[in-house]
């Protein structure tokens, strides 16, 4: 079976840009993630259930490298899973000290605006 290509989606850089500055080791926490993705993104997370999206969406966890945290403390990120083109996006990451979990009106909204971007649609401001 090929690898999946993991995708980092602008929502995501963005957010990411924004962590980074308090946590310098972000990029390097992903890459170890990432290559894991890379192998088997259905197996590394947890389907979400009850949203309105064209592709299945998995939340998955990873560690903060910064804060000494392991998984469980650290990084929660939101990504999908094209089986046909062999893709995972990366598409939503935010931390478990700044947010226990999203709602899922937020979630259905940010991922809405996220896949019709990525899917070739015309951005929503």
């Amino acid at each position: 079976m090929p690898e999946f290509k993991v995708i980092r989606h602008p929502s995501f850089l963005l957010l990411m840009k924004e962590e980074e500055e308090h946590h310098p080791n972000l990029d390097s926490d992903l890459k170890w993630l990432e290559g894991r993705l890379r192998v088997n993104p259905a197996a590394m997370g947890d389907a979400l259930q009850g949203l309105d999206v064209p592709l299945q969406v998995y939340k998955t966890r990873c560690k903060d490298s910064c804060c000494k945290l392991g998984s469980s403390g650290g990084w929660r990120l939101i990504y999908s899973v094209n089986k046909l083109k062999f893709e995972a996006v990366l598409l939503l990451i935010y931390h478990k000290k700044t947010c226990e979990n999203l709602s899922k009106a937020y979630l259905q909204q940010q991922l809405s605006l996220a896949m019709n971007q990525a899917l070739g649609g015309e951005p929503e401001i």
